[in-house]
């Protein structure tokens, strides 16, 4: 939940290439994510998207540490 009451769902599963997100703020719109999906270069300058979606700061941060955690999940099993 961020400061504005807002809520935000990660989810990886294993193997999938890429995790979810959802944000109620976007009406529980599933937005696929990846290692590259944080953005800074947003049509206002220090925007911050992902896949579309306008975050703050502290999302984008809590966004990294989900993909950084759930990274291995996303690697082709051997």
């Amino acid at each position: 939940m961020n400061e504005h009451g807002e809520e935000l769902v990660f989810a990886q599963r294993r193997g999938d290439k890429t995790a979810r997100l959802w944000h109620s703020d976007a009406d529980w719109e599933m937005f696929r994510v990846g290692d590259h999906s944080i953005r800074l270069d947003g049509p206002l300058d220090g925007m911050i998207t992902v896949t579309g979606l306008i975050i703050n700061r502290e999302e984008a941060t809590w966004l990294s540490s989900c993909l950084a955690s759930s990274r291995h999940l996303r690697q082709k099993r051997p």
